[in-house]
């Protein structure tokens, strides 16, 4: 991504779950985690595809 004040590549880095983007122009701005493979989403959102009936294989009783 380009730094919004200078124009020059910005650089992600990161401490634990904190990563942030910097700048050799003194420019920082954090950024949010990416969830990743997270089994518990993949649970979470596989129960909310079944309760609206969305993805339901064929001969699945609720």
């Amino acid at each position: 991504y380009p730094c919004p004040s200078c124009g020059e590549t910005l650089m992600e880095e990161g401490y634990g779950e904190e990563h942030w983007l910097v700048c050799a122009c003194g420019y920082e701005e954090g950024i949010e985690p990416d969830p990743g493979d997270d089994p518990d989403r993949k649970y979470d959102e596989e129960r909310g595809r079944r309760m609206l009936g969305i993805d339901v294989p064929d001969g699945v009783s609720e």
